[in-house]
């Protein structure tokens, strides 16, 4: 019974490493997430970890679980090889195709999540959710054989990887980003260009909706702050008459008057900030 005990311990403890290191180092790096990312790109991650998390669920089917159940209760070692085998190939399967059919489709289902298109930031999840689905299937082959220092290096490789990437995506690709419009900001006293384009306008919308502009907007409201920081680029900031509680870019946009959040805009306020032109995103606005 001791000896039970023992080995019980010894492996929960094992199990439970990687989840340990990685919640403290999540608590040691939150002012990194608030320093270099927005309350709006906060919330985008969360919303795609959750789907992550879900959708592994359904590309398991329980196969997991099953996995575990059979092994246990058959002795053949042949057998038990043959389970192995056939649970880590049938969900490598599911994964990848499931992959693949996101990346084409990561346009789409990132409207369908986040509210807006961003391919790029789906497709980061679409290479999680089969990372995350995998390692999974290769924890329960390691908790089956009770490799409990197998575990502790894979859990640890892993929580190490997601350190690096995380800093490498939120730090070092934030700062480049910021970088590239570094000009922008250097120059941000100068008289901006005014739009060279011909009126009445007609654009198709998030929608696929035909939308006419009759004449020059002169009062535009922003409701997404990738927007306003369009808005900027274009050289037509001085226009803008309103932004959302999310926007943090460009600097100037911390004296402009707040239309509500990103998620529910205050529609009162943009109606007294008189606009001739509201800009929004689909999805989640409208």
């Amino acid at each position: 019974m001791r000896g039970y005990l023992k080995r019980l311990v010894a492996t929960g403890a094992a199990y439970q490493f990687g989840d340990i290191v990685a919640k403290g180092i999540a608590l040691v790096t939150i002012p990194l997430y608030t320093r270099h990312i927005s309350p709006a790109g906060y919330g985008a991650a969360n919303s795609l970890l959750t789907a992550v998390i879900l959708a592994s669920i359904f590309l398991r089917v329980g196969v997991g679980e099953a996995f575990i159940r059979f092994y246990f209760d058959d002795q053949d070692v042949a057998r038990r090889d043959r389970i192995a085998r056939t649970a880590t190939a049938t969900v490598a399967w599911t994964t990848t195709l499931t992959a693949l059919l996101a990346v084409v489709f990561a346009g789409d289902l990132s409207r369908l999540i986040l509210g807006y298109r961003d391919p790029l930031l789906l497709d980061c999840a679409t290479v999680g959710l089969w990372a995350f689905t995998n390692l999974e299937m290769a924890y329960a082959q390691l908790r089956v054989d009770e490799r409990a220092r197998a575990y502790v290096f894979a859990s640890g490789a892993n929580v190490a990887l997601t350190v690096t990437f995380t800093v490498a995506l939120v730090v070092v690709a934030t700062a480049a980003c910021a970088a590239r419009r570094a000009p922008l900001t250097s120059n941000a006293a100068a008289p901006q260009k005014q739009g060279t384009a011909a009126f009445p306008v007609t654009v198709t919308d998030d929608a696929s909706r035909s939308v006419t502009i009759a004449t020059e907007p002169r009062r535009i409201v922003s409701l997404a702050p990738a927007d306003t920081e369009i808005l900027y680029s274009l050289g037509v900031f001085s226009r803008v008459v309103g932004v959302t509680t999310y926007d943090d870019y460009p600097a100037q946009v911390k004296s402009l008057p707040k239309m509500g959040d990103f998620q529910t805009p205050n529609l009162e306020e943009v109606a007294a900030a008189r606009p001739d032109l509201v800009l929004l995103t689909g999805g989640v606005q409208a």
